[in-house]
């Protein structure tokens, strides 16, 4: 059986789509070998060795764990391999795509047999994969290679091996300590790849964050504002700054600016800083209410970060002017503004039926009262 017909109805006409279905099909059957011919005979046979796109073009499909990028490897102690190219279970092929999604995972790709490295011209995740993602703010707690979270007000456990590979924003970690291994912004992806219900590798997501104060684009430094934070960049192997998925430059980042950052640990062998411009600002905010988790600002209610720095809860004052810096919806930074004197935001302004009528200014003060100003 070559299954061409794997999801396609037999007992009606055939669309594009159910077409395009059974040519993938013949490509991923096994493929329909000649062995030999006479006169008035022509004999084939079914190979299970060889696939349709293998005897076609000669394009072989194959499975395996991406066990190294150009930037690091998962074999202890081992760096990456040469750039545009990866490694899937120790053998080397050339690749040029995206690896950060795969690094790790068990993937099935398809090579070219007749180029020096094999290239790899596909490559996607495997269904062997089985992935249990734990969210920072579910984390309650790790040791002993064993996390404790929150599981709808349930503390449930969940455990790696000691041999666990860990992968901490993107590059191989070799001796990860527990505040590694616990983000305080970001994610942890535990993944069993080879369905043995075992988590061989754990990716682990964090994120930090920088208020820019100012920028030296000569010696690449970013300081906060915070004034006792600061980035230097210049010694990482592997630099990307980008605003809305496309590519900034250092000397564009201005004062304000607030940056989401991943990195790789320093030592890790491969230094790679990614660095986010985040626009979601709102400067000028008078603060109205505040709660234990949440503070309104012009008529809106925001959670706030549960790792905000103290210099920022010390801002957090009802009737206070700040800036407020967000995140995937949480507030993660309070500046105060530069000045607090006396001065308005406009919030709405009534519109008149006739001439004549009065014309209606709604304001919030700079002390956060609410005002109306009448205008005849």
């Amino acid at each position: 059986k070559t299954h061409i017909l794997d999801g396609v109805p037999v007992k009606s006409d055939v669309n594009l789509a159910q077409f395009l279905k059974m040519i993938y099909n013949i490509l991923h059957a096994p493929a329909c070998v000649l062995t030999g011919y006479g006169s008035d005979v022509v004999d084939f046979r079914i190979s299970e060795d060889c696939l349709g796109v293998e005897y076609l073009f000669n394009i072989v499909l194959d499975r395996g764990i991406l066990t190294a990028t150009s930037a690091s490897s998962l074999v202890q102690g081992g760096g990456g391999v040469k750039p545009g190219c990866v490694a899937v279970d120790g053998y080397i092929h050339g690749y040029t795509g995206e690896v950060d999604g795969f690094f790790g995972y068990s993937v099935d790709y398809y090579y070219k047999k007749n180029t020096s490295l094999y290239d790899i011209i596909y490559m996607k995740k495997s269904d062997l994969n089985e992935t249990m993602t734990l969210d920072y703010d579910k984390i309650v707690g790790y040791s002993n290679f064993t996390y404790s979270y929150d599981a709808n007000n349930t503390i449930k456990k969940v455990s790696i091996e000691p041999d666990t590979d860990v992968i901490y924003n993107g590059v191989a970690c070799i001796a990860p300590t527990p505040v590694d291994m616990t983000p305080k912004f970001g994610r942890v992806v535990l993944v069993d790849n080879d369905n043995d219900q075992k988590y061989e590798v754990a990716h682990i997501e964090n994120y930090e964050f920088i208020v820019v104060d100012s920028v030296n684009a000569e010696k690449q430094i970013i300081k906060d504002k915070d004034k006792t934070t600061t980035l230097e960049i210049k010694d990482a192997d592997e630099v990307s700054i980008s605003l809305d998925g496309r590519t900034y430059s250092l000397d564009r980042l201005y004062m304000g600016n607030l940056l989401k950052i991943k990195r790789s640990k320093s030592d890790s062998g491969y230094y790679k800083i990614e660095i986010n411009v985040n626009k979601d600002e709102v400067p000028g905010a008078a603060i109205t209410a505040t709660g234990k988790d949440t503070m309104t600002a012009l008529g809106k209610t925001y959670p706030i970060w549960d790792k905000l720095d103290q210099r920022s809860r010390d801002n957090i004052v009802i009737g206070k002017i700040v800036s407020l810096y967000i995140s995937d919806g949480i507030i993660v930074r309070v500046e105060k503004e530069s000045s607090n004197n006396n001065y308005a935001y406009l919030l709405a302004v009534s519109e008149p039926e006739t001439f004549s009528d009065e014309i209606q200014f709604k304001l919030v003060l700079s002390d956060a009262t609410l005002a109306i100003l009448e205008k005849g």
